[in-house]
């Protein structure tokens, strides 16, 4: 499910092979502890490839865990081909292993607990099978049940019945768990199917924090870098989408009557080639190609994460892009730009400063229109502050704008609710704001300044995306994080014939939140990280790059790999027939000298820590009548556990003679001692 057929099988057939083949390899724990090392580093190693590869950095785990039947092989071949059954757990642990060895330098005993890792290896298999991008739980299921259930019915032949049954039972309550997850997910989750770059933000709506309580919390996560070429301003605002319908707190986009479906009203950019072989893509519809690829117009780079069908923030009078790998790139009405990105990572040039823009003129009743429910404030205010009788554009936006400066505060605390019902009369939202309770953040500002301005006569929409705040002068760049994230309005200038931006929020609005988030002392950190993240995955991707590197990863994996089989062609083992594995093992075997220790310890008193059986069985020699017993026995006792040829039956029966001649002796010493 995973779609590593080939590796599956692979695995598979190394695995299974140990169990027809005589080939072992006497792993000590240190070969253990090593093969859990190699596993380790492997793991260690492809998460970092992961995270540095994905844009979701969350799915870099998911990712590593569907690859982890291959990277713990080397623990599960020590398993298989190991002259052990188990392996010794303290492995897994850097602290327990050095405790263990610890206690071995000392001469002190300790029990190691051992695993069978094969039973461990199988679950976590199964495990990984669940995460991978052709996941099945039609095929997953039924392959579960069946894998569970053979060995139960095989182990309980004479009655399957229960066995199966109780298959049944549970196989049931996991259908009925997997369609209500289903449900849930299909009925509460949202799905943003053209959100932009991590910021929520979506072509057709915007659901805005109006008539909400409580604080606004923004991310100081990087989300995109600026490289301004040298002489060139910075942009102060970079456009995402534009809405032209407002209804209780939302904002969308509304087509006049007859017009095509949202859907169809984006349209592929028309691409443009120079004479200099550079390709461009021109933002507006119908541009002239060599005025909006002008080498006097200004330019940035501009560098991000993205997911397919992401919005591309860009300067309301953006001209014409470049250097983007995309597989597609559209516009709507409103202006507003959607990519398909062929890289998680992107990166490109933006031209703008034309004075153009992108945008179709105005729909004069989408974009004057102002809601039923605001409508009364509206107007009041329009009334007051002499709006429609402002002769020229300008000035209508310069008394909005000082208006606001003058008598509102900028918040992110939010604390006007949705509605207020005074004497039945409610108030929205928006017309407390512009009353009575006059603060709130940048979507309060830009909503009432787009409803004002059109009841003004102004086409007016409103428009989320990012303002360029975060800018380093000297090297020419500038950072958009999540907490850059801004709203205001884009304007019809009649006279001119073009949309252009109006931003009613009161300038020190970045200040103020500056000053009361405060900055974390290890945002530095974050940055450096993220930055490192994108710019290795660019330059990775380069093809010039992408030779070197798997030039460099063969090199080194062919090398790792030759060292390995060196090592275990030195230590093989062949084990003969009707010869256990554990036979070849001499930690495994105990002979009849061992059960004479008991006996032994009457005489000679406890066995000293780290000393060996037969070292502290020679002072016998001395003590009983035969002594040429004991020598015997000890030699038969060392034939028997590290003479890799198989013992014969004669060998051990009369080591076991041996051993009960000598205990009968000990025990008279013992009685005569008595």
């Amino acid at each position: 499910m995973t779609g590593n057929v080939i590796a599956a099988v692979l695995l598979a057939v190394i695995v299974e092979t140990a169990h027809f083949v005589r080939l072992r390899w006497n792993f000590d724990d240190h070969g253990y502890a090593r093969s859990w090392h190699l596993s380790t580093i492997a793991i260690i190693v492809l998460l970092v490839v992961f995270w540095l590869d994905d844009s979701h950095r969350s799915l870099a785990v998911s990712r590593v865990m569907g690859w982890l039947p291959v990277l713990l092989f080397p623990v599960q071949f020590t398993q298989s081909y190991g002259l052990q059954t188990s392996i010794p757990l303290n492995i897994f642990s850097f602290f327990a292993r050095q405790r263990y060895e610890r206690n071995l330098r000392h001469g002190l005993q300790e029990s190691v607990i051992k695993l069978n890792f094969g039973n461990a290896y199988l679950v976590i298999t199964l495990v990984a099978s669940t995460l991978g991008e052709q996941a099945n739980p039609y095929f997953y299921l039924p392959g579960i049940v069946l894998l569970i259930g053979w060995p139960m019915v095989r182990n309980r032949r004479k009655r399957p019945a229960g066995v199966l049954f109780a298959l049944f039972i549970a196989t049931l309550f996991a259908l009925t768990g997997q369609a209500t997850l289903h449900f849930a997910t299909s009925k509460y989750s949202y799905r943003g199917k053209d959100s932009g770059s991590g910021t929520g933000l979506d072509a057709k709506t915007s659901h805005t924090q109006i008539g909400k309580l409580g604080d606004i919390k923004v991310s100081r996560d990087i989300l995109w870098r600026l490289k301004i070429r040298k002489g060139d301003p910075f942009p102060s605002l970079l456009r995402a989408a534009s809405y032209n319908r407002y209804i209780n707190g939302t904002w969308d986009t509304r087509l006049p009557p007859g017009s095509r479906s949202l859907v169809l009203d984006f349209q592929d950019l028309s691409a443009y080639g120079t004479s200099d072989s550079e390709d461009y893509y021109l933002i507006r519809a119908n541009a002239d190609g060599k005025e909006a690829t002008l080498p006097t117009l200004p330019r940035f780079s501009i560098r991000g994460s993205v997911n397919n069908k992401s919005l591309l923030p860009m300067p309301g009078n953006a001209a014409s892009i470049k250097d983007f790998e995309l597989d597609g790139i559209e516009r709507n009405s409103f202006g507003t730009i959607r990519i398909y990105p062929q890289n998680p990572i992107i990166d490109g040039t933006i031209l703008w400063g034309d004075h153009q823009s992108p945008e179709v003129p105005p729909w004069p009743q989408q974009d004057l229109a102002v809601i039923r429910s605001e409508s009364r404030t509206v107007a009041e205010v329009v009334e007051s502050l002499g709006l429609k009788s402002a002769p020229t554009l300008d000035e209508k936006l310069n008394i909005v704008k000082r208006w606001f400066d003058q008598n509102f505060t900028y918040t992110r605390y939010l604390s006007i609710p949705a509605f207020y019902d005074a004497s039945a009369n409610p108030t929205t939202a928006i017309s407390q704001f512009l009353t009575t309770d006059r603060k709130g953040h940048c979507e309060y500002f830009a909503t009432a300044a787009t409803l004002l301005l059109r009841e003004a006569g102004v086409p007016t929409r409103y428009t989320i995306g990012f303002a360029v705040r975060e800018t380093d002068p000297k090297d020419g760049t500038a950072v958009i994080r999540g907490e850059h994230c801004h709203a205001w309005c884009r304007v019809w200038d009649e006279k001119n014939g073009i949309w252009k931006d109006f931003d009613p929020t009161p300038g020190n609005w970045f200040a103020l939140e500056e000053q009361r988030l405060g900055k974390s002392s290890f945002q530095w950190l974050a940055d450096g990280l993220l930055i490192a993240r994108e710019d290795f995955f660019l330059w990775r991707n380069r093809p010039k790059n992408q030779l070197i590197i798997s030039i460099i990863v063969t090199i080194l994996a062919v090398g790792a790999l030759i060292v390995i089989i060196r090592r275990l062609a030195k230590s093989r083992h062949v084990v003969h027939e009707h010869q256990s594995a554990e036979s070849v093992f001499e930690s495994n075997i105990r002979t009849a000298l061992n059960e004479l220790e008991p006996t032994a310890k009457k005489i000679l008193g406890p066995r000293p820590p780290g000393q060996s059986l037969p070292q502290w069985l020679l002072p016998l020699q001395g003590l009983i009548a035969a002594p040429e017993l004991v020598a015997e026995a000890i030699t038969l006792h060392q034939k028997l556990r590290f003479d890799p040829a198989p013992s014969s039956k004669s060998v051990k029966d009369r080591l076991q003679s041996l051993a009960d001649q000598i205990r009968e002796q000990l025990d008279r010493l013992a009685d005569a001692k008595a």
